[in-house]
């Protein structure tokens, strides 16, 4: 990790309040790669394809770098871990699959550059 940053550990939209935006349930805060919050809400919007874009484009400046997409990876195994024991957002699982051997293949085309 090149960026250690506060994150809340734990970003998804039942954390979020609308109209005005608050960020509930902190109990998972602490130090984490810069990106990770961004790649727990980018994973968490994977079935709606139009919000996921959006959540990307806005959030691209930090999902892009390496430590955006090791945290992406880590969310998608964190997520379907949550999924293997736990039986949480099991309709995430295809999705979280796809996004993670996608990236792996994106991290290897690199490597090999």
């Amino acid at each position: 990790v090149q960026k250690w940053t506060t994150v809340h550990g734990d970003a998804h939209w039942a954390n979020l309040t609308y109209p005005s935006c608050w960020i509930l349930d902190w109990e998972g805060w602490g130090i984490g790669p810069q990106g990770l919050d961004a790649a727990f809400l980018y994973c968490f919007s994977l079935l709606v394809p139009e919000v996921a874009v959006q959540v990307f484009d806005c959030f691209s400046d930090q999902l892009t770098t390496a430590d955006g997409i090791r945290s992406q990876l880590f969310v998608c195994s964190e997520l379907l871990r949550m999924i293997d024991l736990h039986g949480d957002h099991p309709e995430l699982g295809t999705c979280l699959r796809d996004l993670g051997t996608s990236l792996k293949s994106s991290i290897l085309v690199a490597r090999q550059k």
